[in-house]
Order: C-alpha cells, then structure tokens, then sequence
C-alpha cells in the first residue's frame, strides 16, 4: 500500500471512531504519556492542538500546566511550510490559523528551546518503528530535522493508526516514542 491510501485509510478508521471511544482512548493515551520519566524530567512540553479525530491533547495540556511545566504549541508558516513553537499561557489564547488548525495568538512568545523539553508529535499512521505519515505538508518533518533535531520526540496515537509498516522518504523523521492507548512504545528499540 503506497503512502497516500495508507494515509487515507488510517484517517478513516480515525473518523469513525465513536466520539466516546476515541474520548476514552484519549484519556488513556494521556495517563501513559503522564507516567513516562521522560516527559516527568521535562520542564516544557511541545504540543500539539488536537484538530478533527486527532487525539484530545486540551487535557493534558491543562494538566502540564497545573504540574508546573511550561507547555507550547505550534504556529504554522504557510509560505514557507514552517512550524514555530510559542508558549500557552493560561487561559490559551489560540485562534484558527493554517488549515483550519487552532495556533497560538500573535502575542504569544516563542519557546526557549534550551529547556529540557520534548515534543508530542500528531499524525495519521504509524509503524513501531516510530516511522510516521502526517497530514503530507512536512511541517513536522523539516521541524524535527531543523529546530527539533535535538529533542525527544513522543508521538500519540490510537491502537487504531497502527500499521506493520509506514512507507517513507529519506525527509521523513521518525519518533523516539509513540504512546497509544495500550502501550508504550521506545521506539528505537524496535528499530
């Protein structure tokens, strides 16, 4: 199955999860995430706001910030097909931006990344590999290769967006992790 139908299909299943479902699955997503050493020893959190079936990151975002952490989220740069991380402050200010995504506001400031951080990467399928297909644009591949080279990556997903194996280029950057509701996975020891 090339890149393209396997994206499809994993969308699909995603979409039609049941809305309590795909609630309950999120939650539990979130507790694993929460009890990883991991994001335990970071003191900021780069997230992403959950858009459509995507798992519900407003929870955990709540959470992180009760517990102390710093929590950011990403801005897109349509032209030239970049991400920007800024800091969320509490109440979130975020309005839609690129593709209908809830970004930060413009006031925002952008994240300090010399702080022991991770970020939480979306998308449409995965292998245990880490190996992902996000929405086809690239955003978070060229970010994690630039900017975010450094950092470990954890990617959150339904049991449901799993796949034997993702197809991908060499500009495609895997996760470290990926958290679903039944596991977690090091991803690069399943390499």
């Amino acid at each position: 199955m090339d890149a393209a139908e396997l994206r499809k299909n994993a969308l699909q299943v995603r979409k039609e999860m049941p809305a309590l479902l795909r609630s309950k699955s999120s939650d539990s997503i979130l507790r694993r995430l929460q009890e990883m050493p991991l994001l335990r020893g970071a003191s900021q959190v780069l997230c992403f706001i959950s858009h459509g079936s995507e798992v519900e990151t407003a929870p955990l975002r709540q959470a992180l910030r009760a517990s102390g952490k710093i929590v950011a989220a990403p801005r897109c740069e349509v032209g030239a097909k970049k991400l920007h991380f800024y800091v969320l402050d509490e109440p979130e200010a975020l309005a839609p931006g690129a593709y209908g995504i809830l970004e930060p506001s413009a006031a925002a400031r952008p994240v300090d990344l010399s702080l022991p951080s991770v970020v939480l990467v979306p998308g449409s399928v995965f292998d245990r590999r880490g190996n992902r297909l996000g929405m086809g644009q690239g955003y978070y591949d060229r970010w994690l290769a630039s900017e975010g080279r450094a950092l470990p990556s954890i990617g959150l997903a339904f049991e449901a967006q799993l796949a034997p194996h993702v197809p991908v280029t060499s500009l495609d950057i895997p996760v470290h992790w990926l958290v679903t509701e039944n596991e977690v996975i090091h991803c690069a020891a399943s390499s």
